[in-house]
């Protein structure tokens, strides 16, 4: 601050530390911080004990706001569970946009080899292709017919980053606004390609999924929101499958790729105990 760098910076913290110190926060602030995440990960008490938060939803809010009343930007990330019912889905939507966030994601809880839900939940894991494991699929077994799971985690999405509500697309015109060329290109490819394929799943059949998709995106909203959504009614037509890369049938390489990078990790662990 003394040195004056005119410069402007960004990072991640625990939110209970920004609730205890708010202090931090102005002086932070002085010294040019603009943007923060957080890990909220779930608006429930119960789901944030279980995944060792040791936070409350309420203190989740309170830093929120803490950054937010001294200017600061704020990008949240939520964790969907493979357990969650249409009730925890409209929860999180609710909770996130009451928060009034800068960015918000929502990524599936993925059991990564070596951590600790991988080591007490590998048993339960019914898709072990690493090609769904990107954090936008389930790799456990869900409790809403997948089909329905992913039609209500792309529903989460289209409605934080798209015109179809008010919310969603004043953030995506805010995201758009502060984008360089480069980025205002990548973020709309991104919303062409990742809703169906996040809609898609884990479902084989990927010409019935996408056009259910489009059938939802299309007109199923206004069926929806009044409810009566209909989605196993109607087939869309499905445009050539040249147009949707995320689309293309699972490559084999990603395999290989997996099992390169699990020996070279072992290689280097080896070197670092050397």
């Amino acid at each position: 601050m003394a040195r004056n760098l005119e410069k402007e910076y960004y990072f991640s913290t625990r939110a209970d530390y920004v609730a205890d110190h708010p202090e931090v926060i102005e002086r932070w602030v002085d010294a040019g911080f603009r943007r923060i995440f957080f890990g909220l990960e779930s608006p429930d008490d119960g789901r944030l004990k279980a995944l060792n938060k040791g936070i409350t939803a309420d203190a989740n809010r309170t830093a929120v706001n803490i950054c937010q009343a001294n200017g600061v930007d704020v990008t949240a990330c939520f964790i969907i569970q493979p357990d969650f019912t249409e009730e925890d889905f409209l929860r999180v939507y609710e909770y996130a946009i009451g928060l009034k966030l800068n960015i918000v994601a929502y990524l599936v809880l993925t059991p990564h080899p070596g951590t600790i839900l991988h080591a007490q939940r590998q048993n339960e894991i019914v898709h072990p292709d690493y090609e769904l494991w990107d954090h936008l699929h389930s790799v456990f077994k869900t409790s809403l017919p997948e089909r329905e799971f992913y039609s209500q985690y792309s529903r989460l999405w289209m409605k934080t980053y798209t015109p179809i509500t008010i919310d969603g697309g004043k953030r995506f015109r805010r995201l758009l606004w502060r984008s360089t060329w480069m980025q205002k290109k990548f973020l709309c490819k991104k919303a062409v390609t990742m809703f169906p394929k996040i809609a898609l799943g884990t479902d084989s059949n990927r010409e019935a999924s996408f056009a259910n998709w489009l059938n939802w995106a299309s007109g199923g909203l206004r069926r929806w929101r009044s409810g009566n959504d209909t989605t196993e009614s109607y087939q869309a037509p499905i445009p050539p499958q040249s147009l949707l890369p995320s689309l293309r049938k699972p490559s084999n390489q990603i395999r290989p790729l997996a099992r390169g990078l699990e020996k070279a990790g072992g290689l280097a662990r080896k070197e670092l105990l050397g």
